[in-house]
C-alpha cells in the first residue's frame, strides 16, 4: 500500500485504491500500451502511483517533482523499480540553462493531473513540446467540464476544467497532434463522486481518505478496473470526468535533420 503524506495538494494513501484513480489509470494503461517508450518523463509524480505504471512501458523513467517531500516518499514506494530516478524539479519555473539542458530527451513526456493546476497552462505546453523528441509523444490526463467545477477543484487548487474543443487547440498551438482523446468517468464514476460528495458534506476537505466509502474502496477495486475499461466507450458523451489524451509532437524547422 502506498504510503500516507501530506503535503499540498497531494493524495492520500487510499487513492490508489479509489474508483478515479482506478478508472484513470487502467485507460492510461491501455494507451500506453500502444508503444513501447525508451525514455519518459513524469512530471509532477507525486507519491509514485502513475509512475509505477509508467515504468512498465519504458526503458527508463525521470520521475520529477517540485516538492522534494514527494520525491522522498515516491523513492520509497518505488524502491523496487531500478529504471525509475527520481529528482527534485520544477521544470516550468527551472532556469533556461537548466531546463534546456532536458530538451529533446524523452521520448513520452507523462502529465497526469497537473497541468489543471498551472498559471501558463499553453506556456506549459509549449516547454513540454521543446522537452520531446521529434514524433515523441505526451500522455496528459486534466479534469474535465468546467460546468462540473465544485469546492473540491477550490481544495485541490484547480485553475480550470478543460473542454474537448479547448483542450484540442491548446495541444495544437503547442505543436502537438492529438491522436487519442478520451473522456471518462460517465456514468459510474461520476456517479460515485457525486455520492461521495453528498456523505462528506462539511467534510469533504478531508478528500478520499475521510469520506463513509472509504471501506468499500479495496473490496471494490475490480469492479472499478472493470468499469475504467467499459467507461471509455461514451467517451463521445463527453459527460465524463476527466479527459485521458495522447498526442504526438510534429516535427519543426527547429529539430536535428535526420541523417
Amino acid at each position: 500500500m502506498f504510503t500516507r503524506h501530506d503535503w499540498e495538494g497531494s493524495p492520500l494513501c487510499d487513492q490508489a485504491h479509489g474508483p478515479r484513480y482506478i478508472a484513470r489509470s487502467t485507460l492510461i494503461r491501455k494507451v500506453l500500451g500502444d508503444a513501447k517508450h525508451y525514455s519518459a518523463l513524469d512530471i509532477g509524480c507525486g507519491s509514485g502511483n502513475i509512475t509505477r505504471h509508467v515504468a512498465d512501458f519504458a526503458e527508463r523513467v525521470h520521475a520529477i517533482d517540485v516538492s522534494p517531500k514527494a520525491i522522498e516518499v515516491a523513492q520509497a514506494n518505488l524502491a523496487g523499480s531500478p529504471n525509475i530516478t527520481f529528482e527534485a524539479l520544477d521544470v516550468f519555473g527551472s532556469g533556461d540553462a537548466e531546463r534546456q539542458s532536458l530538451f529533446g530527451q524523452y521520448d513520452l513526456v507523462v502529465l497526469s493531473e497537473v497541468l489543471e493546476h498551472l498559471d501558463e497552462d499553453q506556456q506549459a505546453l509549449d516547454t513540454i513540446s521543446r522537452l520531446i523528441k521529434p514524433g515523441g509523444h505526451l500522455l496528459l490526463t486534466v479534469p474535465a467540464d468546467p460546468r462540473q467545477w465544485s469546492v473540491e477543484d477550490e481544495l485541490a487548487g484547480h485553475k480550470r476544467r478543460y473542454t474537448r474543443p479547448e483542450l484540442i487547440a491548446k495541444l495544437n498551438q503547442a505543436g502537438f497532434k492529438v491522436e487519442r482523446l478520451v473522456n471518462w468517468g460517465f456514468p459510474f464514476t461520476r456517479g460515485l463522486l457525486a455520492l461521495e460528495r453528498r456523505m462528506m458534506g462539511s467534510r469533504h476537505s478531508e478528500g478520499v481518505s475521510g469520506s463513509p466509502l472509504r471501506l468499500l474502496l479495496r473490496p471494490a477495486s475490480l469492479l472499478f478496473r472493470v468499469n475504467g475499461m467499459l467507461e471509455p466507450v461514451l467517451s463521445f458523451l463527453n459527460a465524463g470526468i476527466g479527459f485521458v489524451v495522447l498526442a504526438s509532437r510534429k516535427p519543426t524547422a527547429l529539430d536535428p535533420v535526420p541523417r
